[in-house]
């Protein structure tokens, strides 16, 4: 035994002796003297001893404390278990413990313990039960032997535990937390003091969850998270519900009860109504973290569920909601789930009516297609691909070409079927498009091709998307690719301006993963095929031997003037082929078949070099026919090759072969159709640096001896007024337009009318407007054009164009008496024909024109006039624009005659304000002058009556 438990057993005996004389001492204070009538020695007596016992209770244990701080922690606790009634209280405050000292089971008699602050009359005895605490003394006395204390009293202990019906107390648990104060009063009293004041009712729910957070461990947080949780949601405003996704996730990643977890899980997934993007993502990142927590396979078990539960959702919010999930939890789910169920999931919700939610689709899509390895799914993920892509939404298809597609580009060039699977079904596509269409052409027997333009863009969109994936491809199966050092080396390539990306997704830098690396592969690409003879390979050969050869064929089949948007898809796209091969593939594989394409012979650009007389004739493909020529070089594949291949590199040969073609263009198709000419204009305009190049070509079809090249060399500056500067437009093409206006050839002149109009559309230097108006007056006053009606035509059409956009001052002073002249003019014409002609295009103007704001003045001397005039050709000639006619007379009428009631009242209302004014005017100086009057006759009595006041 520890010298510890001696001591403890030592004052337990001497306390035992003390307390058998005390309470010896008050049985016989009881037999003489009533409860309340005790005499005062005895009350003394009972103080002292009390005392007594308190003091030497207080000296031994602070003798025994310093023993009993060296005692090990299990030591103490075997001290309690063999002496269980023992109640040793160590107060570091100096308080002997108030608690009575238990007694051995088979001691029976009862003892009595009286602190020092008590006395015997007017107070209630506590008496000590064996086996049992302290408790007030009753009429009716506990069997020692018994645990139940009977009907009338309750044991202290039950008393702690039990208050009135429904209600509870603290449990005992508490008080040991209780901080001690210097009051000399005992344990029972206090808690029952805070038994009748302080109740507790255990039937409420969140009373009971609070009362046992003293007594919870670290782990039981979780549970009562998990109790709770379902009681708060409901009470919480629905805009701030999503400040609980923290504790709903944390109780559902710590909880070890699946089916606890499933439902916190359904919480989480039903929180909000319609959440918001903001919220979701909440939500999302929750679901990642618990799968990151839980791992895959319950993720698969816990997660998906969930998910799987509202795919069909009411609200668009918790359809989005699912459709978001099935992406962001894609990395942590089992491989087999990922080809199965997500990816069932993904095409089901593909065809949701809402645009948003196959938008979010298309994006999970993408990531899908990033972790995704069963290769029988492939297939079937190509055809969600097209799918996606020709979705009538246009969000949905640009998320699917920035997301969906490079992600399945990647995978199809892992599995090494980019170019034989994805781009030939491509291929495939866009042929099988345009047979259809020929097909229908043919059928109906139509003149122009009844294509599908918007999917047919859509597949070059693909192709131009992939572009990327397509060069790497290439790069990384070269057969002397293991002679490239390993060893870092500087390089020339800049990727930035070799490759025109998308999105991130289509960087050729983070598909291939090595930017260093990459550079040098493409270096050594560039020596490698700059070689006179190099060594193809297959996914070389099927570039050069299918790719390209079917695409240029697609090209030629396609007429400019009906499909600009497809002519500059396919320019774009030849361009970007270019520029990611670089110069020396597109001079070994793509130029040379342009060139066979066209017919155009390597040789004729040497000697064009060589010989660059702009007199030379020289022509392009068949020579004979201008039929042949217009069948052949109005297609696409012309200005592809002069926009996507001679015009993608800023070298001087390929600027020269270009100006050679545009030359060759100007003089092949002035006698039929500019179309493809205009195309190749139109695409080089938008670039500065080749405004000069295109300037020396229509200067040199001015000088041209041909009246054809002059003409359409005259509409082809109409191109560069739009885009060229002011310096470019007063000093090249103005001198160019003055000399055309000066042809012998009326046809040259009347094609340089329109020119003049849009410079005065494009332009506000005097300087220039000046010569413009000069030369159009001259058109219009000038008797050799007196009878030139193609003239006029091409005049009235172009006042019509400018009219709305012209300067005030020239509107008024020129277009309109212009307009009213020739109508008048046209009252008289011999010809029908010439009088229809006239009239209908003098309806387009004036109808331009009525929508500008024209002065009362001009209406009056100008419009109406004309419009008169008009009036009576439509009566003859076009009766069904008479109505409309009248229908302008009327309205500028009333326009007139609501100008004159307005001017009318407006002097009727100032002359009446005048003749007020001028009354209100006489009426105040009358007044003025009756009262000086007054006021002198006033002064004078004043002076009479003082003078009589003197004399007396």
């Amino acid at each position: 035994m520890t010298d510890l438990q001696e001591q403890v057993l030592m004052i337990t005996e001497e306390n035992d002796d003390l307390a058998k004389k005390l309470h010896q001492m008050t049985r016989n204070s009881q037999d003489t003297l009533t409860p309340r009538k005790q005499s005062v020695d005895d009350v003394s007596i009972t103080k002292q001893i009390t005392g007594q016992i308190n003091i030497r209770n207080h000296h031994r244990l602070a003798d025994s404390q310093s023993e009993s701080e060296r005692q090990d922690s299990k030591q103490c606790n075997n001290v309690k278990q063999d002496s269980p009634n023992i109640e040793t209280e160590n107060n570091q405050t100096g308080n002997v413990p108030e608690a009575s000292l238990g007694q051995s089971p088979n001691q029976s008699d009862k003892v009595i313990l009286l602190s020092d602050n008590e006395s015997i009359a007017g107070s209630q005895t506590l008496e000590v039960e064996p086996g049992l605490t302290a408790h007030p003394a009753g009429d009716n006395e506990v069997d020692p032997g018994t645990s139940d204390p009977g009907p009338g009293r309750a044991s202290c202990q039950q008393m702690q535990r039990q208050g009135p019906i429904g209600q509870e107390t603290i449990s005992e648990s508490h008080s040991d937390n209780w901080q001690h104060s210097k009051r000399n009063m005992s344990e029972a009293l206090k808690k029952t003091v805070m038994t009748e004041a302080f109740r507790i009712n255990r039937e409420n729910r969140i009373v009971d969850e609070v009362s046992k957070v003293g007594e919870m461990e670290t782990e039981n947080v979780v549970l009562v998270l998990t109790r709770c949780l379902p009681h708060i949601v409901p009470h919480v405003l629905l805009a701030r519900r999503e400040e609980l996704i923290p504790l709903i996730l944390c109780a559902a990643s710590l909880h070890t009860d699946s089916r606890e977890r499933d439902q916190l899980l359904n919480l989480l997934f039903n929180l909000i109504k319609k959440p918001d993007a903001d919220q979701r993502q909440m939500i999302l990142t929750g679901c990642v973290v618990f799968a990151e927590h839980v791992g895959p396979s319950q993720a698969e078990v816990e997660l998906l569920p969930q998910c799987w539960e509202q795919i069909n959702h009411k609200y668009e919010e918790r359809r989005l909601l699912v459709a978001e999930a099935c992406g962001a939890l894609v990395p942590h789910l089992p491989n087999e789930i990922r080809s199965s169920l997500v990816l069932s999931m993904l095409q089901q919700m593909l065809d949701d009516k809402s645009g948003d939610v196959r938008q979010a689709v298309v994006r999970s899509l993408g990531i899908l297609m990033a972790f995704i390895d069963d290769k029988d799914k492939y297939h079937q993920c190509c055809e969600l691909l097209f799918d996606a892509i020709n979705d009538t939404c246009e969000a949905v298809a640009m998320t699917t070409t920035n997301v969906f597609l490079p992600s399945i580009a990647q995978w199809s060039r892992e599995l090494d079927l980019l170019l034989t699977h994805f781009l030939n079904s491509v291929l495939n596509n866009m042929e099988l498009l345009l047979k259809d269409a020929m097909s229908s052409q043919q059928a109906l027997g139509s003149g122009q091709l009844p294509l599908d333009v918007g999917r047919f863009l859509v597949n070059i969109k693909i192709c131009r998307s992939i572009i990327p994936h397509l060069f790497i491809s290439v790069l990384e199966t070269m057969p002397s690719l293991d002679r490239l050092s390993h060893d870092h080396h500087e390089t020339t390539v800049n990727l930035a301006s070799r490759f025109i990306s998308s999105s991130q997704l289509s960087e050729p830098s983070i598909i291939f993963g090595d930017n260093q690396r990459l550079c040098e592969m493409i270096d050594f690409f560039d020596d490698y095929i700059s070689g006179e003879w190099y060594c193809p390979w297959a996914n070389h050969d099927w570039l050069a031997k299918q790719f390209f050869p079917r695409l240029i064929a697609l090209t030629v089949q396609i007429d400019v003037i009906p499909f600009p948007k497809l002519l500059h898809s396919f320019s774009d796209l030849v361009a970007t082929l270019c520029r990611a091969f670089g110069r020396p593939f597109v001079l070994k594989q793509i130029k040379p078949k342009f060139c066979e394409a066209l017919q155009i012979e390597i040789a004729d650009y040497e000697s064009d070099l060589a010989d660059p007389d702009p007199d030379t004739e020289i022509e392009v493909n068949v020579k004979e026919a201008p039929d042949s020529v217009s069948g052949c070089l109005t297609k696409c594949d012309v200005a592809v090759y002069a926009y996507g291949v001679l015009a993608v590199f800023p070298e001087e040969e390929d600027r020269q072969q270009l100006k050679s073609l545009c030359s060759r263009l100007l003089k092949s198709l002035s006698i039929s159709s500019l179309g493809s000419l205009r195309a190749v204009f139109t695409q080089l305009c938008v670039n500065n640096l080749y405004h000069d190049m295109m300037l020396q070509v229509l200067w040199d079809g001015v000088v041209d001896s041909s009246d054809y090249v002059r003409s359409a060399s005259a509409a082809m500056f109409q191109l560069l007024v739009k885009t060229v500067s002011d310096v470019l437009m007063s000093t090249r093409i103005v001198p160019a337009l003055v000399t055309l206006a000066s042809d012998p050839e009326m046809s040259v002149r009347i094609s340089t009318v329109s020119v003049f109009g849009s410079i005065i559309e494009n332009t506000t230097r005097r300087e220039m407007l000046d010569k413009v108006y000069m030369q159009l007056q001259s058109f219009m006053d000038e008797a050799i054009y007196r009878d030139k009606h193609q003239l006029h035509l091409e005049l009235i059409r172009t006042f019509a164009q400018i009219g709305p956009n012209a300067e005030p001052r020239f509107r008024d002073e020129c277009i309109l008496p212009r307009l009213a002249a020739m109508a008048a003019t046209n009252n008289h014409a011999a010809s029908a024909t010439v009088r229809h002609a006239v009239a209908i295009q003098l309806f387009d103007a004036y109808s331009a024109l009525s929508c500008c704001f024209v002065s009362e003045q001009m209406v009056q001397e100008a419009l109406l006039p004309g419009l008169r005039c008009l009036k009576l050709d439509m009566a003859v000639v076009a009766t069904e624009h008479e109505a409309v006619v009248n229908s302008m007379i009327r309205e500028f009428e009333n326009k007139l005659e609501n100008t004159v009631k307005e001017r009318s009242s407006s002097i009727a209302s100032v002359t009446m304000t005048t003749a007020a004014t001028a009354a209100e005017d006489v009426k105040t100086r009358m007044i003025n002058k009756f009262r000086d009057i007054k006021d002198k006759s006033a002064s004078s009595k004043a002076s009479i009556t003082n003078i009589f006041n003197r004399k007396k």
